[in-house]
């Protein structure tokens, strides 16, 4: 029978895009969501469908009719594709060299299986992310040796440490 509690929304991350064949009017992405499930059982769906924006405009929108199943407070990695227009990813290009940030929001619908209860959940996310400036990237370095102390010397340290 269908499910009889409340069912929280999913958190829905992006873990990364990737190119997919483009076009001159069309670009198309596979996108990798990483779907949390706080609920305390598994989370069956039919498929999803979302809008992702970039910067604060739209960008992407897609759909997948694929079944999925969350376990009860887990995770699972999510493939779907999205179309973009040419000119919107190049807007988004030019914004992301001049600000050098980047902030999404991902939203949309777990379209769920019919033994849910209810037909689906809608989930939302919003983040930002601000590369480091190149003079922050220092090359790294090996650690330098400490000098040869006594042995009362690094029992004290250790006992400064807890």
């Amino acid at each position: 029978g269908p499910i009889t509690q409340e069912v929280l929304p999913p958190e829905v991350f992006l873990a990364d895009v990737a190119p997919l064949e483009s076009g001159l009017f069309e670009q198309r992405v596979l996108l990798t969501l990483r779907v949390t499930n706080p609920n305390g059982f598994d989370l069956d769906a039919r498929g999803l469908s979302f809008a992702l924006s970039m910067n604060g405009q739209p960008l992407a929108r897609g759909a997948s009719n694929a079944s999925l199943s969350v376990p009860a407070l887990g995770e699972e990695l999510v493939q779907v594709e999205a179309s973009t227009t040419t000119m919107g990813l190049i807007q988004q290009l030019r914004q992301l060299a001049a600000r050098r940030e980047l902030s999404y929001e991902l939203t949309g619908r777990l379209h769920l299986d019919d033994r849910m209860g209810v037909p689906f959940v809608r989930f939302e996310r919003a983040a930002s992310l601000a590369p480091a400036s190149s003079s922050e990237q220092a090359p790294p370095s090996l650690p330098e040796a400490d000098p040869p102390r006594s042995r009362a010397a690094r029992a004290g340290s250790a006992r400064c440490a807890r």
